[in-house]
């Protein structure tokens, strides 16, 4: 497993900003603002490290196809974002800049799994996304 190289200010509040806003259901904004940092930091970082990143994009992006009802998009995203990230018990980072992925990837894959089942009746907002302290790089 790949330990993230550290965040600067400007590119964590970049990041923050992203999680702001999924955590608040604005997946499409989320996307935006880490678009952005992906853009930064595809400069500078490895390649895992900003892939990952990507792959954090598509979580939010797999929310909002859910929120559509669009199965062929929530399942193009999970596919995409488990190439990037792995899958729950097979991760590629435990830990991405704060952010359990595991964590994560679990309550994600729920969404993917009942979009399989044309089931529509989860509540997205129930994902959130909490930096643990200690981990914050």
């Amino acid at each position: 497993m790949t330990t993230p190289l550290p965040l600067n200010d400007a590119e964590m509040a970049l990041l923050m900003v992203g999680i702001s806003e999924f955590n608040n259901g604005r997946y499409w904004q989320a996307h935006e603002e880490w678009e952005d940092l992906w853009k930064r930091l595809k400069v500078d970082f490895p390649e895992p490290q900003y892939k990952a990143l990507q792959g954090l994009i598509q979580c939010a992006a797999l929310l909002y196809q859910y929120q559509k009802e669009n199965p062929r998009g929530v399942a193009n995203m999970w596919s995409k974002l488990c190439e990037k990230m792995g899958r729950p018990g097979n991760l590629k980072f435990t830990n991405l800049w704060g952010i359990d992925v595991g964590h994560l990837l679990a309550k994600i894959e729920s969404y993917f799994i009942a979009a399989n089942n044309a089931d529509w009746n989860l509540n997205c907002n129930l994902v959130q996304i909490h930096l643990s302290e200690g981990l914050k790089g």
